[in-house]
């Protein structure tokens, strides 16, 4: 019985998949490099929001930055949101 086994620990003799490296190398890079920029506005713009809100020197700002933000406008939705809102007060209890 000649048993062959599915996968193996062998480099793979195509060249395909060496070829498909930098691009997804870049694509990856590319990804991080967006995010970084996104979180770099939105820390710069914190300044800003604080001033629109109202909010003084203390003041606790809640922020949700992302998709989840666009989810309370009707279509078209954008693609990308920042909800910003003051809180007043922060409850916390631990479990027992």
């Amino acid at each position: 019985m000649n048993y062959q086994p599915r996968f193996s620990l062998a480099p793979a003799r195509s060249t395909t998949r060496a070829r498909h490296k930098p691009v997804v190398l870049l694509t990856l890079c590319l990804g991080v490099l967006v995010a970084q920029i996104d979180t770099s506005i939105v820390n710069l713009a914190v300044a800003r929001i604080d001033t629109d809100l109202g909010g003084g020197v203390g003041q606790t700002i809640g922020y949700v930055e992302g998709r989840e933000a666009a989810q309370p406008f009707e279509g078209p939705t954008p693609i990308d949101a920042i909800n910003a809102a003051l809180v007043d007060e922060v409850f916390y209890s631990p479990y027992k």
